[in-house]
């Protein structure tokens, strides 16, 4: 009997494992990395901090990081464990490793369908201004639309405006490129990893009905001084680290625009437009981690834009001025338990102002009804405060248990005024609770449950918004992920389109106060898979979603008043495949998207449903990157085939986009320095696109569109140190 209970007890008693996976050469720790074992796996978390309990005192696992060298390797129980990874930008001689432990990581992962994750070592190598790292890469991934050349935000899986959430360090961000769309508002300099979900994510993630797109800044080194400095034909950029003992390091970086002239408006055969910006930014992070495993940071986040354009001759005359002001910040402790798990709280704060002020006319040729002038002048802001805290427990051989609880309060104001339109002026808050419960349950290695449930209290007018959602995930084998998800989604504050009497359209952000404007609900349907093996990557994701409560302001011109067409309903449905393939120094990448967005407002179309204004059916990306250290040439080449354009007999298909890039680098280290320098030349052939979205309308229905990028080459020189 007693030999029995001690089998009994050893065969129940489990072992922790805790630990960090980090940069081989930086010590920068790498944010959701996939650690595989036997039966099960996990990632680790924005820290790169990990925790298990297992039945075996040691096992084997395999650790895996975008653009790095994957890592076979032993484990024994304990509390700082540490696993460092090689980055692929390094040639293997250069640091003493064990090449057989180590396989080649592709630079974008698809190895959970619907997200990609983007490693910024490589954002470099991609063509485009060496300040929009972030929309370079992303606007080369499947499912992201890229057609049309929309910067301020990412169109993923047809989503409208403001139905993205742009994260940067646990903080959101309401607008991500300047006004001239070639800027990115994150400092490229402090980026070090880049997640994008598509949809069909689980509770843990939640304020949106859109995709996420996750960016994590780099931690700091608490051993040496680190710094970078990088000058452009645009701007002027620099990044200093600085320990500060016992843990800690501080990070600054900054960013400030030359000022210039800048784009032409594209319009029907008029001529005269001009155009200046100011665009400055800034970045400080202090982070620290504590001998018991426990880590912590500060992290914020600033920029402000200036821009004026205008354009005139005979008949026309147009002039905007445009301010954009940003800021954020937030507070991050996790705390390592010793046997269950991780805790994180969080406290951010960000907000948003947006000013336009807007001057039409035109002198009539014949009839007084010919001409016209139009004003309008608006001020926007959204803001918002997030409290939350989630733990972890550790990942089990079975299961694996999180949960989560929050605090959010969003306000927005909005004041908008016009010669047919009196000054209006409102002030909206909205405050909310949510709390979560996910659970990931291994049945055997091949299968993976994941359910979880949402729920989103409103508090001025409280009703519960009640989220349920389910994955499932299969391995056939270590090649072969498939995943098939479902879930329903609500978003709180929107970014509506108000449509003046000329047809041109203001942005604004508002939030669901439940009687004018009111809360988005999705619905969605996600199945995807994905294959890794001989250097070759493919992953196809299909996706159906529904959406309701849609906005869009016009002006009621026999009522002398605006009016909003409420509960318009929209639907999207489609396909994307990837695929990268490594043959010797040249990696090929192409992908493909079909899609359908459509949507229906009462009051538009009578309830039935027509093309989205940002429904595309087709779009295909390719690129090639050829490595030949320390030269390194890439190009890519994008194709759309239109978006709707409405005249007064229907609807017709725009002309298609097309527009190649191509980039030439040189990185060489000498000593502690390393230099980069290269050249990118946009749209190579000067193909003449349009952004469809960007247009000014006058009153004889003529529209100017903005002309979008032409041939521009771009040059750039860094030094890190």
């Amino acid at each position: 009997m007693y030999l029995i209970d001690k089998a009994e007890r050893q065969r129940k008693q489990t072992f922790n494992f805790a630990g960090r996976i980090s940069d081989k050469l930086n010590a920068e720790p790498l944010p959701f990395s996939s650690i595989s074992l036997s039966t099960s796996g996990a990632l680790t978390d924005a820290n790169g901090g990990f925790s298990l309990s297992l039945q075996d005192s040691v096992v084997g696992i395999c650790v895996s990081h975008i653009g790095y060298y994957r890592k076979d390797t032993v484990i024994s129980a304990g509390r700082n464990i540490s696993i460092q990874l090689t980055p692929q930008t390094i040639d293997l001689k250069e640091v003493v490793v064990s090449a057989s432990s180590l396989i080649q990581e592709p630079s974008v992962s698809f190895e959970t369908p619907a997200t990609i994750k983007l490693n910024s070592r490589m954002a470099v190598y991609v063509p485009g201004s060496s300040d929009n790292t972030i929309n370079n890469l992303l606007r080369l991934q499947s499912g992201i639309l890229a057609a049309g050349e929309q910067a301020e935000d990412f169109t993923i899986w047809g989503s409208y405006k403001g139905q993205t959430h742009m994260i940067y360090d646990g903080i959101t961000l309401f607008n991500i490129s300047s006004l001239a769309q070639n800027i990115g508002v994150v400092n490229p300099l402090i980026i070090n990893d880049v997640e994008v979900v598509k949809g069909g994510y689980n509770v843990e993630r939640g304020d949106r009905v859109g995709g996420i797109v996750s960016i994590t800044s780099t931690e700091g080194d608490r051993q040496k001084v680190k710094g970078a400095i990088r000058l452009s034909d645009q701007s002027t950029a620099a990044r200093i680290n600085l320990p500060l003992g016992k843990g800690l390091s501080l990070q600054a970086a900054g960013r400030f625009l030359f000022p210039q002239n800048f784009g032409t408006l594209i319009h029907s055969g008029l001529k005269g437009a001009d155009g200046k910006r100011l665009f400055v930014d800034g970045n400080l992070k202090l982070s620290g981690s504590l001998a018991n495993g426990d880590n912590f940071h500060l992290s914020f986040v600033g920029s402000g834009e200036q821009e004026y354009r205008g354009y005139s001759n005979k008949d026309y005359m147009f002039n905007s001025e445009h301010d954009n002001y940003q800021l954020g910040g937030n507070a991050r402790y996790t705390k390592r338990w010793k046997k269950h798990g991780a805790s994180t709280g969080s406290v951010s704060y960000s907000r948003f102002q947006s000013s336009i002020s807007e001057f039409y006319s035109k002198e009539g040729q014949g009839s007084a009804q010919d001409s016209g002038t139009y004003y309008n002048g608006s001020r926007n802001s959204i803001a918002e405060l997030q409290a939350r805290i989630d733990h972890e427990f550790p990942a089990r051989r079975i299961h694996r248990l999180g949960f989560g609880a929050g605090y959010v309060l969003n306000r927005s104001v909005l004041e908008f005024d016009s010669i047919t339109i009196p000054l209006a002026k409102g002030r909206n808050d909205v405050s909310r609770v949510n709390a979560y419960v996910r659970e990931a349950v291994f049945l055997g290695k091949y299968l993976t449950l994941q359910p979880g449930v949402r729920l989103d209290v409103t508090l001025e007018d409280p009703k519960v918004y009640f989220q349920p959602r389910l994955a499932i995930l299969v391995k056939p084998n270590k090649h072969w992920r498939i995943r098939l998800a479902w879930g329903i989604y609500y978003q709180f504050i929107t970014e509506n389109a108000f449509v003046d009497p000329f047809s041109n359209q203001v942005y604004f952000w508002q939030v669901a106060d439940g009687s004018r404007t009111f809360v988005q609900q999705s619905m969605q349907y996600v199945a995807g898979a994905s294959f890794n093996k001989w250097g070759l990557n493919v992953a196809v994701d299909a996706y159906y979603k529904t959406l309701n409560s849609l906005i869009r302001w016009s002006y009621d011109e026999e009522n002398n008043s605006p009016f909003f067409h409420a509960n318009g309903t929209g639907r999207s449905y489609g396909f994307d495949v990837a695929i990268r393939q490594r043959i010797w120094k040249l990696t090929l990448a192409g992908t493909y998207s079909w899609s359908n967005s459509q949507d229906a407002f009462n009051s538009i179309s009578n309830g039935s449903y027509i093309r989205a204004p940002h429904d595309q059916r087709h779009e295909t990306k390719w690129t090639a990157t050829l490595n030949l250290k320390p030269f390194f040439l890439s190009v890519n080449y994008i194709y759309g085939s239109g978006f709707p354009i409405q005249t007064v007999s229907g609807f017709h298909n725009s002309r298609y986009y097309g527009r190649l890039d191509a980039a030439f680098l040189i990185r060489k280290k000498i000593r502690q320095v390393e230099l980069e320098t290269g050249v990118s030349v946009l749209n190579v052939l000067n193909r003449n696109n349009i952004r469809y979205n960007r247009f000014t309308s006058f009153s004889d229905g003529v529209k100017n569109y903005q002309e979008a990028t032409r041939i521009t080459p771009l040059v750039f020189v860094a030094l890190t140190f």
